[in-house]
């Protein structure tokens, strides 16, 4: 204004935020209900009208912009929420859920892991410790000691995944060895990337995280075994039909006295 010799009521002077300078565009706002009240109101009228408004000065500017908002479930968190008002203007609100099955599951950790092509050359991961540490979150998902509505990060597995990696490569190191792969040991290391990604009920608290993950892992493994492996219970239920009871010898050898 000083420069052009304007007054501060004169159109010229006005410095446009980033939403008109986006007109035409996309506009993205992540984790919208972080946003102050305030502010969230203040996109009322561009939403619903499709202009913007300017106090001071007699403008209306019209705007073609895509809005495109990004929100956590909102008993997943209580840092804010989004006003009413906004929530009835936004056209369409699309829900996001937990991978359906396992098969998806892999695909996105896979996608998301960060794992360096050092590691990747270095740690080899079977089939069978992949769907182990899926299988973790879906057991998670149906525990009686984990919150059904926010209690399970889908950030689980990617950390689980990485840590199960870098438990194995440290192993590696120790021992000299240029190549490994993820053996079942490796997966208590990945017990502190559960305890930090999900949300207890009161009863799970009583328990204790470490507990509560440490549960979680032990059944996944339970999970996973009878597709790799015949079912033991099964063996229980046809005792002295003839079959052969391929645990036998496993188990006869503890009976023994004999321990690992």
């Amino acid at each position: 204004a000083a420069n052009m010799r304007l007054n501060f009521a004169d159109e010229e002077v006005i410095h446009f935020g980033i939403i008109p300078k986006s007109n035409r565009g996309i506009f993205v706002i992540n984790e919208i209900p972080d946003l102050q009240a305030r502010i969230q109101v203040s996109l009322f009228n561009i939403l619903e009208e499709g202009d913007i408004q300017i106090r001071g000065f007699k403008l209306r500017m019209p705007l073609d912009i895509l809005f495109v908002f990004t929100a956590n479930p909102e008993d997943y968190t209580n840092r804010g929420s989004i006003v009413t008002p906004l929530k009835d203007r936004i056209e369409s609100q699309i829900l996001t859920h937990y991978p359906k099955n396992i098969e998806h599951a892999l695909l996105i950790t896979e996608q998301e892991a960060d794992i360096t092509e050092e590691q990747k050359v270095r740690v080899r991961v079977s089939d069978m410790v992949k769907r182990i540490i899926e299988q973790v979150a879906f057991e998670a998902r149906t525990s009686e000691f984990v919150d059904k509505k926010s209690g399970v990060s889908a950030r689980l597995t990617i950390a689980a995944y990485e840590n199960a990696v870098s438990s194995a490569e440290r192993r590696a190191l120790l021992n000299n060895e240029k190549e490994t792969q993820v053996w079942m040991s490796d997966l208590v290391g990945i017990i502190p990337s559960i305890t930090g990604k999900i949300e207890l009920v009161y009863e799970g608290e009583q328990e204790g995280p470490y507990q509560v993950a440490f549960n979680l892992l032990e059944k996944a493994f339970r999970s996973q075994f009878v597709n790799y492996f015949p079912n033991p219970e099964l063996f229980k239920k046809r005792k002295g039909a003839g079959e052969e009871n391929p645990y036998k010898p496993i188990t006869g050898w503890f009976d023994k006295g004999n321990h690992l």
